[in-house]
């Protein structure tokens, strides 16, 4: 869990650089919405974030039983 936090936290100032002006990706935003105390309001960013990951997860692991 530990090393997991601290990749994120190396990749989020580099989403917050090269994020294009008037978009705010997912992960900007739940981290904006945290550290303003607000954490009834960043948990559908965290869901939807969650979400996609184990979608994108499942996909590469059906690839990869199918190369098998």
């Amino acid at each position: 869990m530990v090393l997991v936090f601290v990749i994120a936290m190396k990749e989020l100032p580099i989403a917050f650089l090269l994020s294009p002006r008037g978009f705010r990706p997912l992960s900007i935003t739940m981290f904006s919405r945290t550290s303003e105390g607000m954490p009834m309001e960043a948990a559908p960013y965290a869901a939807a974030i969650l979400v996609f990951s184990a979608l994108f997860v499942g996909v590469v692991l059906r690839h990869d039983k199918k190369a098998d």
